[in-house]
């Protein structure tokens, strides 16, 4: 609805611009012109960087090919585009999880009592059943997260 109504102003202002054309000074329409073309510009990017990118997701598959050939039952969703996400879930021993974890780069932490949510986007059940609702909370996890603020100066401060 925003962007038919943003269409329509749009519309109305070169309705009037190319009414008064023949009359305006060529620096003017010059002006115009590049205005015009920053607009269209402006337009098109927020289209493109805000739209839904394309998602591709699977449930209990006996392996995939990015995952180390010991991965079992993989659940994934990848989304591209703005707020891209990459997540999934699989059996995997040990030994392969090291593995795939220092070829990552990632470094593992033990923790207690994990809840990350990330189920519910992969279509999976809940893990648990409380008395305040259903929670997707691992007693012990090896974990690792990636994130960065969208502050950016938070960045700036983080670099000095």
């Amino acid at each position: 609805m925003k962007f038919a109504i943003l269409i329509l102003l749009f519309g109305a202002v070169l309705a009037v611009t190319l009414k008064a054309w023949p009359k305006m000074r060529r620096t003017v329409k010059v002006i115009i012109g590049l205005g015009l073309a920053g607009v269209l510009a402006v337009v098109a990017f927020m289209f493109l960087a805000f739209s839904p990118g394309r998602e591709e997701s699977a449930k209990h598959l006996a392996r995939v090919d990015w995952l180390p050939t010991e991965a079992s039952d993989v659940t994934y969703l990848k989304r591209g585009g703005f707020g891209w996400l990459i997540c999934y879930e699989c059996s995997l021993p040990r030994v392969a999880l090291d593995r795939l974890a220092e070829k990552e780069g990632w470094s593992l932490e033990p923790k207690s009592d994990v809840s990350t949510g990330l189920r519910r986007d992969l279509g999976l059940p809940s893990l648990k059943t409380t008395e305040y609702g259903e929670i997707d909370s691992v007693a012990k996890a090896l974990f690792y997260e990636k994130r960065h603020s969208n502050n950016w100066r938070s960045h700036r401060h983080l670099r000095s």
